[in-house]
């Protein structure tokens, strides 16, 4: 494993990555920010490696956080990329030329059983963009044992103050709504949601060490009707209320009767980075 002084991020590749300036949007790009936002995240908390490594992005989606990080890295290191979306990976297969296709291997995998060896990467990272995993401790767990000791996590993680904010712009908007179920659901504290704080607690009880914790926001303005506002159907909506159709379909009814015009909300995120504990902290963790 090379050396692993933590840097900033360096040159953008503007292809994938969002300029700080860019974070203020508007409807036109909203979802391509917010996913920038999130790849741009990890890879300002990469360090530097000097030599080769083999590195794995747990929650590879299209491909946008592997693409952005491979250039950053040694030549001749190796990249595993796993999802679960078989069309999400069909894509990601289509974006790689035949050059990134020696080094880069997109795979379908369960974020739930990693079927790697413990202590066979040198990098792992996950852009949490639209899921959390529940439970998440068997998750982050995985990723430490499958770090070689010293080896480097990296998360880029949604808040659970974004989903106070937005309930806290919303309800003035839905207080006529206020006996029906859906209001009960939407306004519902997101319990599953974690602060920064829980994110660290979480990291440390699994067996992470010297972990490094930065905040981020932006702003952005959702159009109605919300229902068809893509950041907000595949990525926000998700992460609040889970994946369950029937809710999602009953609260967006009452959500584009209520919000008829554009609310303004502040999206809270976290950067992580920490490092894999010795044998005897992560076994006895995980025992």
């Amino acid at each position: 494993m090379g050396t692993d002084t933590p840097r900033s991020a360096t040159s953008d590749d503007a292809r994938f990555i969002a300029k700080p300036t860019d974070l203020q949007v508007t409807s036109a790009n909203l979802i391509e920010q917010y996913q920038h936002h999130f790849a741009s995240s990890l890879k300002s908390a990469l360090p530097t490696f000097t030599k080769p490594i083999a590195a794995l992005d747990l929650v590879c989606g299209t491909g946008l956080s592997t693409m952005t990080i491979a250039p950053e890295l040694p030549a001749g290191s190796r990249i595993v990329a796993i999802g679960d979306d078989r069309v999400e990976l069909k894509v990601f297969h289509d974006r790689l030329s035949k050059e990134d296709r020696r080094f880069i291997f997109p795979r379908k995998d369960r974020l739930h059983r990693l079927p790697f060896a413990p202590e066979v990467f040198d990098l792992i990272w996950m852009g949490l963009l639209n899921q959390q995993p529940n439970p998440l401790r068997p998750v982050l767990r995985q990723a430490l044992r499958s770090l070689r000791i010293q080896g480097h996590l990296i998360l880029a993680v949604p808040l659970h103050e974004t989903f106070l904010e937005i309930t806290s712009v919303m309800s003035p908007r839905l207080r006529g709504f206020s006996n029906s179920q859906a209001f009960t659901t939407l306004m519902a504290e997101p319990h599953h949601l974690l602060t920064a704080e829980d994110w660290r607690e979480n990291l440390h009880r699994c067996g992470g060490i010297d972990i490094d914790l930065k905040r981020d926001t932006f702003t952005a303005t959702l159009p109605a009707p919300l229902s068809r506002q893509p950041l907000f159907a595949r990525y926000l909506l998700s992460l609040w209320l889970g994946d369950d159709p029937v809710i999602q379909a009953r609260c967006y009814h009452l959500l584009d009767d209520a919000i008829t015009e554009p609310i303004n909300i502040t999206l809270h995120t976290a950067r992580i980075h920490c490092r894999r504990g010795p044998n005897e902290l992560i076994e006895d963790i995980t025992q």
